[in-house]
């Protein structure tokens, strides 16, 4: 029979050992990957709990067309975007698509109202399906090269269904799709006067709007919005903090890790089953391939169907260790090599001058599965209190800046509003510096100007 003092020891021994096998789970699963403050770690992971697809393949902004009166931009994240977006989930496509024109663009334009999801660059549509309640979609009359970087609900007031426009710049070709909805009320709630939104006015970035009739004809041009009353912007300064490597290779690799490999001073290569990391130290960027690929039986022929598949995984994927710094919407997908490239917003797209790979994150996709995920470890840390604002110089006097710039072979793509980050060191931390910018896409480059 055992004494008080040996049970005592035996409950001790039992306690400790289920000690073990909580702390060993806190570890596996709740991982300490910022080297910041542990508000910031709460707040992160929280905000990734649990995120939709949808949340990451949204608009950069949405503009709200109403016939003759003053269009409304609504910036991420907002009340009013949130709204739009929760709205169109409740949309089931329910016809075929099929070719229209500008002239019927011009129609739906001037009699209906008209909701606008803007991006930065030209894609799939077959990319944004997520965004829409029916995702399955016939895309045999809808050709690869088709690529948009913006599209369009109109409510048909007349047929009483909503009409979804594809207009692609690239090919100067239009594809239309029937929708519907049993929730019209809630999105005519966006047409009331006290909006939170911008007034903003369509700008052409060649001649003419593509909606407008001049000299009897359409022209097929690439278009942007400026600002009417040109709001201020706060300049928001934040920490720049940075992911650990360490804690990060743990979730990452999912076998045993081999002993890492120096190249020099700043390179350094951990080997894990089938996966490599490559991480620079020096500029705090990682490089992750994965080479451990099956073919996947249930993917089915049609790659455009299954980008949905593809980037479900990448949000799992990215959950798993945080990744998520704050917030990132997909910016532009390469088609060549299955690259999907998401950009950190923070209610307008984020640009670093001195850094561009900083808030940008790139993963590429191969039989359905990441064979390579790169991105920098540095992220937007905690805020420094109130700052002072700026504001944007019009759109239409950098436009005819360009212009008259001389370089005739440059071709205005896109323009949006944008932050440009400024980075400096004081008291050897790094401070980031959001100030309000310009984003222009051309034929040749991106580059912010303000």
């Amino acid at each position: 029979m055992l004494t008080i003092s040996e049970q005592l020891k035996t409950i001790i021994l039992t306690l400790l050992i289920l000690l073990s096998f909580v702390f060993t789970f806190l570890l596996w699963y709740h991982v300490y990957f910022f080297e910041g403050t542990q508000k910031d770690y709460i707040n992160f992971a929280q905000r990734e709990k649990n995120l939709q697809t949808s949340k990451i393949i949204c608009p950069a902004f949405i503009v709200l067309h109403k016939k003759q009166n003053t269009d409304k931009m609504f910036l991420h994240k907002s009340k009013e975007y949130t709204k739009v977006l929760d709205f169109i989930q409740t949309l089931k496509i329910t016809s075929l698509p099929y070719n229209t024109d500008l002239n019927y663009w011009s129609y739906l334009h001037d009699n209906f109202l008209g909701i606008e999801f803007r991006y930065i660059y030209n894609m799939p549509f077959s990319i944004f399906l997520p965004l829409f309640k029916e995702q399955t979609i016939n895309f045999s009359k809808i050709p690869k090269s088709f690529l948009i970087n913006n599209f369009w609900l109109y409510f048909d007031n007349a047929k009483n269904e909503w009409i979804l426009l594809l207009p692609s710049f690239k090919e100067k070709k239009i594809i239309c799709l029937k929708l519907k909805s049993n929730n019209i009320q809630s999105i005519e709630n966006l047409t009331q006067q006290n909006l939170i939104a911008l007034d903003v006015k369509p700008i052409p970035l060649k001649e003419y709007l593509p909606w407008e009739k001049k000299n009897n004809n359409f022209y097929f041009n690439p278009y942007s919005y400026t600002f009417l009353k040109n709001p201020p912007f706060s300049t928001k300064r934040y920490f720049v903090k940075k992911l650990n490597i360490d804690n990060l290779k743990q979730t990452l690799f999912q076998g045993s890790e081999s002993k890492p490999i120096t190249l020099n001073k700043n390179e350094t290569i951990f080997l894990g089953d089938n996966q490599i990391i490559n991480y620079n130290k020096n500029q705090e960027f990682l490089t992750f391939s994965n080479t451990d690929i099956e073919d996947e039986k249930d993917l089915n022929n049609n790659e455009e169907e299954n980008k949905d598949i593809e980037l479900e995984k990448i949000t799992i994927f990215i959950q798993k260790h945080k990744g998520w710094t704050r917030d990132y919407i997909l910016e532009k997908y390469n088609k060549e090599e299955k690259i999907y490239t998401f950009r950190q917003i923070n209610t307008l797209p984020i640009f670093w001058v001195k850094d561009s790979k900083i808030p940008v994150i790139n993963l590429q996709i191969e039989k359905g599965e990441i064979i390579k995920y790169t991105r920098s470890l540095y992220y937007l840390g905690e805020e420094l209190g109130k700052n002072n604002s700026s504001k944007l110089i019009p759109l239409e006097t950098l436009i005819s800046k360009l212009k008259r710039g001389g370089n005739k072979s440059l071709e205005l793509k896109n323009a949006i509003p944008c932050f440009k980050v400024i980075e400096e060191t004081k008291n050897n931390k790094k401070i980031a510096t959001l100030v309000v910018s310009w984003l222009f896409v051309t034929n040749k480059k991106a580059f912010c100007l303000n």
